[in-house]
Parts: C-alpha cells; structure tokens; sequence
C-alpha cells in the first residue's frame, strides 16, 4: 500500500471515486486517513451512506490541506470549480479526467499532475482493476498494486488514447458475441497497429463479468457508455458492422477529439 503517513483524498463521489474509496479499505488503506468530496447530489450522498463512508466526506478545500495524495475524479466538464484549489506542492495529485492533458492542468493549477485512466469501476471492486498512469510514479503504483490493481505505465499522453480505448474491451468483446461473432478472429489486426492493446484484450477476457443473460449484458454495455464518449463509439461501429480493429481505430480517433476539443475549450 502507500506509505504509512500517507492521507488520501478523493474529489468526486461518483462511481470511481467510490469504487477507489472502498477498495482502498478494504485492502487495508486506514479508513481514518481517507478523505471523499462530493458535489451535493442526493443520489450521490445516500451511495456514500450506503458505503460507510458518511464520516470520511469533507470539503474540497479541507481535503486539499489534509492529504498528500488526491485523486480527482470528477467529470472534466467540472475542471473549472477546481480552479484555485489550494493543492499541496508536495502533494501527488492524480487526475482521472478523461481528455484534460496535464499541460492544461499545469497552466490551470500551476502544479505537475499524473493522469491516470482506470478499467469500469466494477473491475477495481472485484479485484480485476487495471490503470494507465502517465508519468510513472513508484508512490501511485505502490498504492494501486496494494489495491490489487495491474499498472501500465505509458510513454506519453498519445498512448494514453489507445489505453482508454482498450478498458472498453469488456464492453467490445460483450457486443461482438451478442452478434454471434467471435472477438478473438478479430483481435490481430488492431493488436498489429497498437501493440499495446494486446494486454488490454488479454486483461479485458479476464475481467469479463461472469455468466451475464442477454439482458444483463445490454444493461453492462449501457453502463459502460456515456453519451459521445469512447465506448459508445466502439459499440456503435461493432453493431454497424465493422471488425474489431475498425470499431478500437474508431474509439481511439474519438478520444483524440475528446482531447482536442478539452485543450482549445480550456485555453481559451
């Protein structure tokens, strides 16, 4: 796990924040050293209940002068009520925000950030968790191994497309059987393009949910997918007929506009 004077703070309640909070506890993180922000959402705070994680809740700002590593796990349209946070100078902060470069986030906050993109939050919860990291960091993979968590760290932002591309297999592989094709057939030519997602596949065939009907996994895939992101471009391209290799290509391409068009919104 991290080091023993660590405190963590995690901003966002959502499913992410959450999965990470309870995992974190339940492999031995002390539960008096973790820190959870919310956005007021009731829906949110009866999950936090739920949880048992009611009395770890604190502000943003309270979180931020009380933690040595804050993980940020709000949607990046909420980037903008982060500004003027007072994170620690020695502090990791790790941003799970999908398409903000850390560039942008420099030029915000005037701190160094590592991005991190992780697989569905069920994945962490049932110990099959798996994240991208840019830069490497031995603090963060310390604290994510100790979650039970397999880390890749990747050699820059570009390859971070293909990562977040490669956690909707779980999702792509359900879509392909659900039209009677096998993923397997189809697997070689992205692998040969992205040598990469060789391990995402082989880790996505493991952290498949188990002995889902046809109803549950529709209701998985839609779980998945958020309107205009990643995986509901590779599901749409799949269930438009196109391979495998095509469908990941498409869902790439579609997390470098997400990129795209957070760093021009940004820096206006």
């Amino acid at each position: 796990m991290s080091s023993a004077n660590d405190t963590i703070g995690i901003i966002g309640a959502g499913h992410l924040g959450r999965s990470l909070a309870g995992t974190l506890i339940s492999t031995g993180f002390p539960k008096d050293r973790l820190r959870l922000s919310h956005a007021g959402s009731p829906a949110t705070l009866d999950a936090i209940r739920e949880a048992g994680l009611e009395k770890n809740l604190a502000t943003n700002e309270d979180l931020c002068r009380h933690s040595s590593v804050i993980f940020i796990t709000v949607r990046p349209q909420s980037v903008a009520l982060l500004d003027g946070l007072p994170f620690p100078r020695d502090a990791l902060v790790v941003s799970c925000m999908a398409g903000i470069p850390r560039p942008v986030l420099k030029r915000r906050w005037g701190i160094d950030v590592v991005r991190m993109m992780t697989g569905g939050p069920d994945t962490i919860i049932r110990g099959r968790g798996i994240a991208g990291i840019v830069p490497a960091s031995e603090r963060l993979n310390d604290i994510l191994t100790g979650m039970g968590m397999q880390v890749r760290v990747l050699p820059d932002e570009e390859m971070m497309q293909v990562f977040t591309a490669g956690v909707c297999f779980t999702a792509a592989i359900l879509a392909c059987r659900a039209l009677g094709r096998n993923p397997d057939d189809e697997i070689a030519e992205a692998v040969r393009e992205y040598p990469l997602l060789a391990g995402m596949y082989a880790w996505a065939q493991e952290a498949q949910p188990a002995a889902l009907s046809d109803a549950g996994r529709d209701e998985y895939i839609a779980k998945m997918s958020t309107p205009g992101g990643i995986t509901e471009a590779i599901v749409r391209s799949i269930r438009a007929g196109n391979s495998l290799s095509v469908a990941m290509q498409t869902g790439i391409d579609r997390g470098r506009a997400i990129s795209r068009d957070a760093e021009e919104t940004l820096s206006d």
